[in-house]
């Protein structure tokens, strides 16, 4: 059993617990992770999710996302998320999300990250990910419209790519 934290409107932390798959209570949110890898070629890392998740089979998504447990913060869960999906390890230090959306049942921070991470030497958790590639920005705006990836809107890729330049933190 999966145990978030209960976060108020406002973002702080209520004392509370929410369980993975419960209905949440009104005014209660909790914390999510989304990272996006981009490489010096400006393409992103991306992965497909199993045919077995509940949300989005089989569809293409962005590097890795999920959600932030009990006691951990965003940075703990980007640095567990990536191992455990991946297999990449993020050196130990404080990551700071370059965006956060409230999507009116919970927080997404979302990191821009460059990164080279090498597909061959990727471990993907099969329970989650089915296989990985490098796309560009143009390729992903394809797959969207085809309905090979998950539904994000234009803008949102758009600024992921923007953002590694401006604000993302290198890692190797």
């Amino acid at each position: 059993m999966e145990l978030w934290d209960a976060y108020d409107r406002q973002r702080q932390l209520t004392g509370r617990f929410m369980k993975r798959g419960e209905r949440r209570k009104p005014d209660e949110y909790h914390l999510i992770i989304h990272a996006c890898l981009i490489n010096g070629k400006g393409q992103m890392l991306i992965q497909q999710r199993t045919d077995s998740k509940d949300c989005y089979p089989g569809l293409w998504d962005i590097t890795v996302g999920g959600s932030v447990v009990a006691g951990e913060n965003s940075s703990q869960a980007l640095r567990r998320e990536l191992s455990e999906e991946l297999g990449i390890v993020l050196p130990e230090r404080e990551y700071v999300p370059q965006l956060s959306v409230n999507d009116g049942c919970g927080f997404d921070d979302i990191f821009v990250l460059r990164n080279e991470a090498d597909i061959a030497s990727l471990k993907l958790q099969k329970e989650e990910v089915q296989q990985a590639k490098w796309a560009t920005k143009e390729e992903i705006l394809c797959m969207i419209k085809s309905g090979e990836f998950i539904d994000y809107m234009p803008e949102y890729i758009d600024l992921f790519f923007s953002l590694p330049d401006r604000h993302g933190d290198k890692i190797s």
